[in-house]
């Protein structure tokens, strides 16, 4: 028995050790279509935009490949999409060019750059080739990416930089090249590689964790069926409060409509606004942070306030201060923004029944097949 188990102990050894690798050059493949609308962000279609700009103004090289022989202009890649057709923003593929180190359960990646490809129609021959823009740097982009914001869709964090995005790994990708080997003779390969390294078992190490965060603006609608309603009390109390302290609404932007001296009419809320961060922990709980209050006043959009700036004015309506109110949510509103997505005001009630008892990465989903 004793010998058995350290048989079993020895190949099971062996199997680790003989798939341990360090600083293997690999290449991985994003398929646009491949991505889920779950993660909240699309690779695929936002990387090549924020960075064209950068090519063209000649903030970041564009290089003949990752040996980075010869550097290509903003000017000869606008020609090249010219004379063929196509665009560098508008392509189904995009190629990360990593290293990999893995050993047992543990993994380490790296992205050294991004190599960009289309795809062309040879008339002539009623083919279709593959066309070769060119390699952006990951140190030349750094910066970039780093500090920029990648858009996101309602399902996924309330923001999210490029570089986040990108050490995920929670994007669809394929290993196309897994150093001398392009796995033309056993696809299967592949698979197995990128299984070890980076399926569910596997410890990535500086992986970015998405956050299960949302960021809303609501719009706070007064009910004429119920008067005494939390937000009809709320619209009234800061209707009551800025026409007894003229200056404030004067402040927070009213003299750029209107004149301190002889502006003596009633003021009026139309609309108030309030953008909010949700967060969700692992036991389902979700803390409500309020980033800013808008009001409308007479159909005038004041400034936006910070929360410190609403409690600078002690009020309190129902024994109740604005910002407890708020977050209790006892009135009618409708979600205006969810994650920069401007939502349709008869759809709002769907995605709050969404945030409220599904799965926040699922909301599109919940929403497309709410009854």
């Amino acid at each position: 028995m004793k010998k058995q188990l350290l048989l079993f102990l020895f190949i099971i050894g062996f199997a680790f050790k003989s798939i341990a690798y360090t600083d293997v050059t690999c290449l991985v493949h994003l398929d646009y279509m491949r991505q889920n609308d779950s993660i909240g962000f699309n690779l695929v279609s936002e990387l090549p935009k924020v960075l064209y700009k950068e090519i063209l103004a000649g903030r970041i090289p564009l290089w003949d490949s990752p040996k980075k022989n010869l550097r290509i202009t903003g000017a000869s890649l606008v020609k090249l999409e010219e004379n063929t057709g196509t665009k560098f923003t508008r392509t189904n593929n995009l190629f990360f060019n990593e290293v990999w180190s893995h050993k047992g359960r543990n993994t380490k990646f790296v992205i050294l750059g991004f190599s960009f490809f289309n795809e062309k129609i040879n008339s002539k021959e009623k083919t279709i080739e593959k066309l070769d823009y060119g390699y952006v740097d990951m140190r030349d982009a750094f910066n970039l990416l780093y500090t920029t914001k990648i858009k996101v869709n309602v399902n996924g964090p309330d923001k999210i930089t490029f570089y986040q995005a990108l050490m995920s790994r929670k994007y669809h990708f394929n290993l196309v090249q897994f150093g001398d080997n392009s796995f033309k003779s056993n696809a299967s390969k592949s698979i197995d590689i990128k299984n070890k390294a980076f399926g569910k078992k596997a410890k990535i190490a500086d992986v970015y964790e998405i956050p299960n965060t949302k960021s809303l603006t609501i719009v706070i609608k007064k009910d004429s069926e119920h008067p005494s309603n939390s937000g009809n009390v709320l619209i009234e109390g800061f209707e009551e409060f800025f026409n007894a302290n003229r200056e404030e609404f004067f402040n927070i932007g009213g003299d750029n409509y209107y004149s301190y001296l002889t502006y003596k009419s009633g003021l009026r809320i139309t609309r108030l606004e309030v953008e909010e961060k949700w967060n969700k922990d692992e036991n389902g709980i979700v803390e409500k942070e309020i980033k800013f209050v808008t009001f409308y006043i007479n159909n005038k959009k004041m400034k936006p306030l910070q929360l410190s700036e609403i409690n600078q004015y002690n009020l309190l309506f129902i024994f109740k201060t604005p910002e407890d109110i708020i977050k209790e949510k006892k009135y009618n509103y409708e979600i205006f923004k969810l994650n920069s997505n401007y939502i349709a005001e008869e759809q709002s009630h769907k995605y709050i029944e969404s945030l409220e008892k599904y799965y926040w990465s699922q909301v599109s989903n919940f929403v497309k097949f709410y009854e």
